[in-house]
């Protein structure tokens, strides 16, 4: 019976499809349980509970191994043929009774294996349903990757899954994995027991699914790895791991150019193939592919963060391997600090100090807490040390925009704040770009808001003009301080004039909001002149100081003071800046001839013959700039001159800049 029904069970397609990628010895594993499924069905005393139990495995079984419900539906009428037939042949008495004891067996059997298929492809829907809400939600591409993973592994019919991207050499770096089966290959990798997974064609690594769904950008799979001679190099590891089939599926946000692979692995043999199965693993595709071009992939060539190394960044924030270093922030109208920004900083083994921009993106949303405490903790510890020296000044630290609706953020920081001795009101939060959808007026958020503001401390609202949502929240939110990004002030040793004029309407906005305007990014002189005659009220960057340890803090604050004359700059990003200023006074009087004759005279660039840097060229345009000004800002002589006199004065701005920038 059993031979004649395995020869049967070839006559389906999907059930064919699966005996054909079978190896030797699992051919005799299926025949062997065969045997004794059938030897259950003609128990005497076979019980109803567990005819059902196994029905409702074996049907799970088949369906994780690719086998489609037209398939089972086949084999089950096979099978009861085949008793039919081998009854009559054996019962000379024709009596009919155990035959009809069997086939009412038969039948439920197939009852409840089609009722366990039918559940699983109900169970591959939440996923994807799952899958979508992470697709709007996921701020960044690690949480994308590594959320999509652990969603995907709690799924019964995935035993392992990563997410990977090659380097230069071609071999796949996993970002993101996520089940024990995995995590044993790494090791097997590390003991050099099993062979790397690669996407050039020219090595034998490269031949798996995951190689041909980089270069093909469409979904592989294998049905077996003791059969499929493309899986040798890790047929032996995987066997012994559990990992029998896997499916690769390239993540491509725009059409067949993959930006990372995602593999599949499974502990059945069919490789996801059935028609359910294949449709459940585009959709995965297409899910994730809609995200990552919602939130911008990494670039091909962008640096890679093995899992491996986010893991042990994640541990190390809890350890004494996070260090806190201290960046001034500059009162620039009297030269004086006022406060301290807290950076948080990673050691690693060899000594290497690892910044933010680097780890951060590791960190999922428990570690991010737990780095807000410690960093907190050591600020507030930092900032009683240097009130005790004589320094009473603020402290800022950073925290993720998850800090305004996560209301364990505003508990820790009532907890350190009540068993420190800084006052509430010297402490600053810095809250980050909030991600794509936020919802800024929703209950929750308010809640966590209102939290923060109820402890009496301050919010600065990080990154002005950067991101999509700042200005958003600007309006929504109740911040005390603006700070102007970095890399937009940075652009001034690009495009001077455009930059300071952008600068001069966010220092406005700001005001006009009624909040202080600190700018980031004072890599050189120009720009701390420039930040001053434009208007911020506070300023932060390497020209200013670096960040540094709490040692060193006590040993720089005696010689911090700075001046700076904003009335007579000295660089020409500050004499641009104060030419875009005048400017700004001269279109806004009325139209009235003494009155701009009288502006005129009061340009605040009559100093630059004292200035070494001033050509001739520059002195003459400026000086027939004022000339011409007297007829007013819109006619059109004095419209040329004064394009003359900013291109030159810009010229030399770029010169200056980026000779500073080098320097720095």
């Amino acid at each position: 019976m059993v031979d004649s029904f395995y020869t049967a069970l070839w006559v389906s397609e999907s059930v064919a499809r699966l005996l054909g990628s079978l190896p030797a010895d699992d051919v005799d594993f299926v025949k062997r349980r065969i045997s004794w499924h059938l030897l259950v069905l003609l128990r005497p005393d076979l019980e109803l509970t567990f005819q059902e139990t196994h029905a409702r495995r074996l049907g799970f079984f088949f369906a994780a191994c690719g086998v489609e419900e037209v398939g089972l539906l086949e084999a089950i009428e096979q099978l009861r043929d085949l008793f039919a037939n081998t009854f009559k042949q054996s019962n000379a008495n024709s009596d009919q009774r155990p035959l009809s004891i069997v086939l009412q067996r038969l039948a439920l059997d197939r009852q409840w294996q089609l009722e366990s298929m039918r559940e699983l492809q109900r169970r591959r829907v939440a996923v994807l349903a799952k899958l979508n809400r992470l697709a709007w939600s996921a701020d960044s591409y690690l949480e994308l990757i590594q959320g999509a993973v652990d969603i995907l592994v709690a799924h019964e019919e995935i035993a392992a899954c990563s997410v990977g991207r090659p380097d230069a050499s071609g071999k796949l770096t996993f970002e993101a994995v996520a089940g024990e089966a995995f995590a044993s290959y790494f090791r097997a990798i590390a003991r050099g027991e099993a062979s790397p997974i690669r996407v050039t064609p020219a090595n034998a690594d490269g031949r798996g699914p995951s190689g041909r769904a980089w270069r093909e950008g469409t979904i592989q799979w294998c049905t077996h790895m003791g059969s499929d001679p493309a899986m040798a190099s890790w047929r032996e590891v995987a066997l012994s791991i559990g990992i029998t089939s896997s499916a690769a599926v390239p993540l491509c946000p725009m059409p067949h150019r993959p930006t990372a692979v995602l593999a599949l692995y499974s502990q059945y043999a069919g490789g996801f193939q059935s028609d359910d199965q294949q449709a459940f693993v585009e959709q995965i595709k297409t899910v994730l592919d809609l995200a990552l071009a919602r939130i911008a992939p990494p670039r091909p060539g962008t640096e890679l963060l093995p899992f491996v190394v986010r893991e042990a960044w994640r541990t190390m924030v809890v350890t004494d391997a996070m260090e806190v270093h201290y960046q001034p922030v500059v009162r620039l109208a009297v030269g004086h600090v006022t406060e301290f920004e807290a950076l948080a900083r990673l050691r690693e083994r060899d000594g290497t100090l690892l910044l933010p921009g680097r780890f951060l993106p590791a960190l999922g949303d428990r570690d991010l807490l737990h780095l807000f405490r410690a960093v907190l903790t050591q600020a507030i510890a930092c900032r009683k040390v240097l009130a005790h020296a004589g320094y009473a000044l603020d402290m800022s630290v950073n925290a993720p925009a998850v800090a305004l609706d996560n209301l364990d953020y505003a508990n820790v920081a009532a907890d350190i704040l009540a068993a420190s001795e800084c006052p509430s009101r010297m402490l600053l939060l810095e809250i980050l770009e909030s991600p794509v959808g936020t919802d800024y007026t929703s209950p929750l958020t308010m809640a966590g808001t209102q939290a923060l503001k109820a402890l009496g401390v301050r919010l600065v609202e990080d990154d002005l003009g950067a991101g999509y949502s700042s200005l958003i929240r600007l309006r929504q939110w109740p911040f005390d301080r603006v700070k102007i990004d970095k890399a937009i002030v940075l652009q001034v040793a690009e495009d001077p004039l455009r930059t300071l004029r952008f600068i001069r309407q966010l220092i406005r906005l700001g005001h006009d909001l009624g909040l202080e305007v600190v700018m980031e990014g004072l890599e050189t002189a120009g720009l701390i002149e420039a930040a001053l005659v434009l208007g911020a009220d506070l300023g932060q960057g390497y020209a200013l100081a670096r960040p540094m340890p709490v040692d060193t803090l006590r040993e720089w604050l005696p010689h911090s003071n700075l001046r700076i004359d904003a009335s007579h700059p000295k660089t020409a990003a500050g004499v641009l800046a104060g030419i875009l200023l005048w400017e700004e006074q001269f279109a806004a009087l009325p139209a009235d001839p003494m009155l701009w004759k009288r502006h005129a005279e009061i340009s605040c660039a009559r100093y630059l013959r004292d200035v070494e840097w001033v050509s001739e060229a520059l002195l003459e345009s400026h000086l027939a700039m004022g000339e011409a000004s007297i007829d007013g800002p819109m006619h059109p002589a004095y419209r040329a001159a004064r394009e003359t006199f900013v291109a030159l004065l810009s010229e030399l701005t770029l010169i200056q800049e980026r000779g500073d920038g080098r320097e720095n």
